[in-house]
């Protein structure tokens, strides 16, 4: 190869210290691949698909598990492998915060902040059997908070048999569980609950020893252990025994003034006779929980072929006090309002009062007068697995959240995203987002979800940072984006908290970020050292006042 004459040995210098040159300018700690850490920021840890994001703090870590458990894993991880996961996380919490963890527990069970309760009921099992000796006293001694019924106390010591035996603490609190109730209380659990996962009042009350009782309680917990009535037993008691020997006799005896029998406590031949049903409806006998699991039921047995049953039904089920007396989540309306819609026969009064239900379970939605970006990851990690083992996936969940956000501010944007696409058979990190046009404030929650479901995305891997730098490219302002997403982000060139920054710097607005976790798991796409951004589980009946108050700075 003939060299080039105009090219001498200073030439050649000035070209090496160019290139030295380019290769230190190219190095930038403003802006980061999300498949490896920022530079200087040795709080960040990689993620299950391999990004690098932060980890949440151990009360984050343990609200999300409270609120959405792990029995419906995640696109990573099945039910088993999150719920390990999560209780190694929780036995070393309650080495380093003890009574926190437990008290942390209870505030959220006894909110009705989680669908189920469930996994506050395993988390203070393992706090009775792994805690220090304090810890596990304190535990047993708020069980009477968590476990508020007969099923949850055998649910709960389901849990505990996996970890310890029956110790003399553990006999003490579950004796005190029995005889610190008034004695028609506990005739109501008795017979309300007579059988749960695989523990029955006679098993419970001969391994806690439970020998002391008298009068009225001596009664009925005699015939809780031996089925023997004496004439003062409490009535439900008697009445149970009346329809247990007689179920065609059910109707008449719900009928009567003073009945306290629930349909969980009539014999499986009564239950199938629309008479009773209809009423139970009639005497207000069915907590508005229990009649929203049992839709699908009363529709199959054409209950609702009376409109006035139905009129009745669907007005319950709205009634915002008797929503927020039963406790009943959000999730738990979306779940059965998915369920419902797909019966058979479903009665479009019924499907109407869902929809209703749904936002009513909120309670008072404060406004947001702000300008706010909803951002739902649609991946393939939020559709790739059910959320909390339910009919729905974490993104159609997401998708009902955003119009409940659309609810306290109509004029938000509302745009859905993915990170990475193939392009003529090459990967490609360039991000896909679009405005959902899907979804609006007054739009119905079963069409929102059904909207999500059935469109299709460009993408199958996560890029969180791509809503803020799509308003950037934009112009765009936004004061606050809530994204919603497993916080599973990979794909993207530059980490979501550094495209934050950069969108802080162009347009000079002290921008916001709000993340609505989704899943489980213990990471984070937000900067834990950033008081502009918060992380919060997102679906928690709370979130809309908490996310309120933090745009607006309260």
């Amino acid at each position: 190869m003939q060299k080039n004459p105009h090219r001498n040995h200073s030439d050649r210098a000035d070209e090496t210290v160019s290139g030295r040159a380019s290769a230190l300018l190219g190095y930038t700690t403003r802006q980061t691949p999300q498949d490896v850490p920022a530079p200087g920021r040795g709080d960040q840890v990689p993620n299950s698909a391999g990004g690098h994001v932060f980890e949440v703090t151990p009360e984050s870590r343990l609200d999300r598990f409270l609120v959405l458990g792990s029995d419906g894993g995640s696109y990573y991880a099945t039910a088993a492998g999150l719920t390990e996961d999560n209780a190694r996380f929780i036995l070393s919490d309650l080495q380093s915060r003890g009574r926190g963890v437990v008290d942390q527990i209870v505030a959220v069970s006894m909110a009705g902040r989680a669908p189920k309760n469930s996994p506050a009921l395993f988390a203070l099992a393992l706090a009775a059997s792994h805690g220090e000796a304090d810890t596990r006293r304190y535990a047993l001694g708020n069980l009477p908070k968590v476990a508020r019924t007969a099923s949850h106390l055998f649910e709960f010591l389901a849990y505990l048999d996996n970890h310890r035996g029956w110790g003399r603490q553990v006999r003490d609190a579950v004796a005190s569980w029995y005889l610190d109730r008034d004695a028609e209380a506990i005739a109501y659990q008795a017979v309300k609950y007579r059988h749960r996962s695989g523990y029955t009042h006679k098993r419970v009350l001969d391994k806690a020893h439970v020998a002391d009782a008298v009068g009225a309680h001596a009664d009925v917990l005699r015939w809780a252990r031996y089925g023997k009535a004496r004439d003062g037993v409490p009535a439900v008691i008697r009445q149970f025994r009346e329809v247990a020997q007689c179920p065609e006799r059910a109707v008449e005896v719900i009928s009567r003034d003073g009945c306290q029998l629930s349909w969980e406590m009539l014999p499986n031949e009564a239950l199938s006779v629309p008479a009773v049903w209809r009423g139970l409806i009639e005497a207000d006998r069915i907590p508005v929980t229990a009649l929203i699991r049992q839709l699908t039921r009363l529709t199959r047995l054409g209950v609702f072929d009376d409109p006035e049953i139905s009129r009745t039904v669907a007005g319950r089920v709205t009634d915002v006090d008797r929503l927020a007396r039963g406790r009943v989540h959000p999730v738990s309306v979306l779940v059965a309002l998915r369920t419902y819609a797909s019966c058979e026969g479903a009665v479009p009064r019924i499907i109407d009062a869902l929809n209703e239900a749904y936002m009513a379970a909120f309670g008072t939605l404060p406004g947001i007068d702000a300008r706010v970006a909803h951002a739902v990851d649609v991946s393939g990690s939020m559709h790739g697995s059910p959320f909390r083992g339910g009919p729905l996936t974490a993104a159609e969940v997401s998708a009902a959240m955003v119009c409940t956000g659309l609810k306290q501010n109509p004029d938000a944007h509302v745009w859905a995203f993915t990170g990475g696409q193939t392009e003529g058979g090459a990967w490609s990190r360039r991000s896909h987002i679009e405005r959902f046009s899907g979804l609006s404030a007054g739009q119905r929650i079963d069409d929102a979800v059904d909207t999500l479901r059935s469109a299709r995305w460009d993408g199958t891997a996560t890029d969180a940072a791509a809503p803020i730098l799509h308003a950037l490219d934009n112009d765009i302002a936004v004061d606050t984006f809530i994204v919603y997403t497993d916080n599973e982000t990979w794909a993207g060139e530059i980490h979501p908290y550094q495209a934050l920054r950069r969108y802080r710097e162009a347009t000079g607005i002290d921008a916001k970020l709000v993340v609505m976790a989704m899943t489980s798991t213990g990471f984070t796409i937000a900067d834990p050292e950033d008081a502009g951004m918060l992380d919060v589980v997102g679906f928690d009946a709370a979130v809309p006042t908490v996310v309120a108050d933090f745009v607006s700075g309260r």
